[in-house]
């Protein structure tokens, strides 16, 4: 589908934009929790994070974006949903 310039969004769409915002940061403090004295755990939640923290970037591209009335950046949203997917998959290979 085309992208067409949007304004910042209606209450649904803002609300819906701060719980994705704060899921990411709380998702980072509870991994930032995990004991890591097993490697693989530790290499799992490094992944996590430096993909919660690119998630994080991609948000902020989107959110500049949308506060400046201009169309979200197609790779800033990519961006976003790789970095939850690959926390996600490497969270779900934790077994410690």
């Amino acid at each position: 589908a085309p992208l067409f310039r949007r304004q910042t969004g209606d209450l649904q769409c803002n609300l819906a934009r701060l719980r994705i915002i704060s899921d990411v940061a709380g998702a980072q403090t509870l991994i930032g929790q995990l004991n890591t004295t097993d490697l693989t755990t530790a290499s799992l939640a490094a992944v996590a994070q430096a993909s919660l923290k690119s998630a994080n970037d991609g948000i902020q591209d989107v959110l500049t974006a949308v506060l400046n009335g201009q169309i979200a950046p197609a790779n800033a949203r990519d961006q976003v949903g790789v970095g939850i997917t690959e926390a996600i998959l490497a969270v779900g290979n934790i077994t410690e």
